[in-house]
């Protein structure tokens, strides 16, 4: 008798009545919804009926605590991904049908390529799991199918859709396949099957055919769907807004020393308006600031509202249908996109030159800097209201955490409670309609929760490929090494791996080992290194290459570091400028100090398949996105 591998936890759930739900091992069925915060939830062991709090449950997984985790999609290539697509969105449309006959399961069979029985099982995998990993071919298989042609066939196959079928809007793949023929005939390589040609064609993502073709805007107005005034949201968290702005008042450093005006990057919720969550950074606007406000918008909040001592309740929380941006770089980031389809959020771009599209988060900016007049700091919006001697950085009293918790309060203390003109009541009371329902309308129920809220902050992180060599992992100038490499490297594979990074704290980077399908911890290799932000190693660098010095000595990059942070503290009391930069290392070193309640469990050990000494060292801290350097006023 042989084993059966275990099968994944959902990546989402949902709670609802009749729902499965896990009482410290004993099975618990939901009977009903009481409220936006608890459910009555009976003990099928003992019969018993009890009111839980819903944030945190989790699903019924059976009695096996065996458990596969969910492979990162960063691992697979673009092929993959594209055929995992592919049939993520023949699913959905079969799923949303009210009547599913077998001939439409059949005529969707045909158009993948697939037998009506395996589309059978995709459906109920999907199902369970609810994630694009398991419709990815051999997604679950430690070694994935390897091609058989040589890696110099493919680079001339490469070559030759690059330079003949990607920038020509005439080009056919009859073309690409007599070049590539041609190509390898004077290489002297072993032909191959025209089929075989074509096929690399086909797997062509067509957004990035059709962006090479005919340009973005062409690609963009073909590829995504947008929503305008003739399309409005219809329930809570199908469909929500997120943009960023410059905070009309400045915050101060410990030392209330003026240091800049913060950027804001909200999320409104198109339905109710209700704020779905918000994040507040000296930083510039980068992809970092999307997935903090997006996660905040995601998890629950009760520990938010006690840290920053609310008096309101804040029961706004669950994964969304759909998120509406502009085309700023940081909402098309590829960390971004792959954690939208991971977690089955469509990401839709609103067209370029028609800001009415995003009409809901540019009104909710509007509303919130008019209510920040009365914080110390305020600058006006103009130069003619605020006048030639007023000067809003002599009045700036709030810290970066002190301004976060008053505009938690404008937020829900007011602005949730206060009646919002478009809607005829207020935006929570919306919110809540729309959840629970009323007498005339049914409401949608609670949204999709993720079962593990580290895994969703991690699927939203910058993805970079490296090899493992005998020194360890050389990234952004800096070299990292551990037990778990030095194993890998003994394979002298030449496979690059998937790897993270905190730009707030490079000290440690996040490796993924194929193998368990797991994210380890690796130090830098000179352990007794300061924590230290990416900024500062890119100033160092730049520093470095301006003095002809050489850029990759690290210990170079630590003196010019050290060098930077003393010179820094010195000018502090003249320098703006070094006022800001001293303010970005204390808000960077909070990541050093205390990870964020959002983040997963540390991993503390090296797999039993690796022999480690210093298995406690492979720690997981929070990561974080590379900003990028944009900056978008109001």
């Amino acid at each position: 008798m042989t084993d059966t591998l275990p099968m994944p936890a959902p990546l989402t759930y949902r709670l609802g009545v009749d729902a499965e739900v896990d009482l410290g091992g004993i099975l618990g069925i939901v009977v009903s919804i009481v409220s936006l915060t608890s459910v009555l939830i009976e003990n099928s062991a003992t019969g018993e009926r009890a009111i839980h709090e819903a944030v945190g449950l989790k699903p019924w997984t059976g009695t096996d605590a065996r458990q596969r985790p969910i492979p990162d999609l960063a691992e697979f290539t673009e092929e993959e991904l594209a055929v995992g697509r592919q049939r993520q969105d023949e699913i959905e449309a079969l799923l949303v049908l009210r009547r599913r006959t077998k001939a439409d399961v059949s005529l969707a069979a045909e158009r993948l390529g697939l037998r009506v029985s395996t589309l059978y099982g995709l459906i109920n995998d999907y199902e369970s799991e609810r994630s694009l990993t398991c419709l990815i071919p051999h997604a679950y298989r430690q070694r994935r199918r390897r091609k058989r042609i040589g890696a110099e066939t493919e680079q001339i196959i490469a070559t030759a859709i690059d330079a003949i079928y990607m920038p020509n809007a005439g080009a056919r793949a009859t073309e690409v396949i007599t070049e590539v023929l041609d190509q390898l005939k004077r290489a002297g390589l072993k032909p191959v099957a025209p089929n075989t040609i074509r096929a690399r064609v086909q797997a062509l993502d067509p957004k990035a055919v059709d962006t090479a073709r005919f340009g973005g805007m062409a690609a963009e107005r073909r590829h995504h769907q947008t929503y305008g005034t003739g399309d409005p949201a219809r329930w809570p968290l199908q469909r929500i807004q997120i943009d960023h702005t410059v905070a009309d008042f400045f915050v101060v450093s410990p030392d209330v020393q003026a240091v800049t005006r913060p950027i804001l990057t909200l999320a409104v919720d198109e339905f109710s308006r209700v704020v779905k969550g918000f994040y507040l950074s000296i930083h510039r606007p980068s992809t970092l600031s999307v997935a903090m406000a997006l996660t905040h918008g995601i998890l629950d909040k009760e520990e938010f509202c006690r840290r920053h001592g609310l008096e309101s309740p804040y029961p706004v929380w669950g994964l969304d249908d759909a998120i509406l941006t502009d085309n700023a770089a940081e909402f098309d980031s590829r960390g971004l996109q792959l954690g939208c389809r991971q977690w089955r959020i469509r990401g839709d771009f609103r067209p370029l030159g028609q800001p009415y599209f995003g009409g809901r988060i540019e009104r909710l900016v509007g509303t919130m800097m008019g209510d920040v007049r009365l914080i110390p700091g305020y600058t006006f919006n103009s130069i003619g209201e605020r006048g030639k001697d007023y000067d809003g950085r002599a009045g700036a009293a709030l810290t970066i955490e002190e301004a976060t918790r008053r505009l938690a309060i404008m937020i829900v203390d007011r602005y949730h409670r206060s009646r919002h003109s478009a809607l005829g009541t207020t935006p929570l009371k919306a919110y809540e309609h729309g959840i629970l329902g009323s007498d005339r309308i049914p409401g949608r129920g609670y949204p999709r929760m993720p079962s593990d809220p580290g895994r969703l902050l991690k699927d939203f992180l910058p993805v970079e490929y490296r090899t493992v060599q005998a020194y360890g992992i050389r990234l952004n100038h800096l070299t990292y090494q551990s037990d778990l490499l030095r194993v890998l490297a003994s394979r002298k594979d030449g496979r690059k791996y998937v790897v993270r990074y905190d730009p707030r704290n490079v000290s440690v980077i996040h490796f993924y080992n194929p193998d368990t399908q797991e994210y380890y911890d690796i130090p830098l290799r000179d352990r007794h290194r300061p924590p230290v932000a990416l900024w500062e190693v890119d100033d160092a660098v730049a520093e470095l290459k301006r003095l002809g010095h050489d850029a990759d000595d690290e210990h170079a990059i630590f003196r010019a570091i050290a060098r930077c942070r003393q010179i820094d503290a010195e000018a502090a009391r003249k320098s703006a400028a070094a006022r800001r930069r001293q303010e970005r290392r204390r808000e960077d070193a909070k990541a050093h100090a205390a990870p964020a309640p959002t983040t997963a469990a540390a991993h503390d050990t090296i797999p039993a398949t690796v022999p480690s000494t210093e298995a406690g060292n492979d720690q997981q801290p929070t990561r974080r996105v590379r900003p990028i350097r944009d900056l978008e006023g109001w």
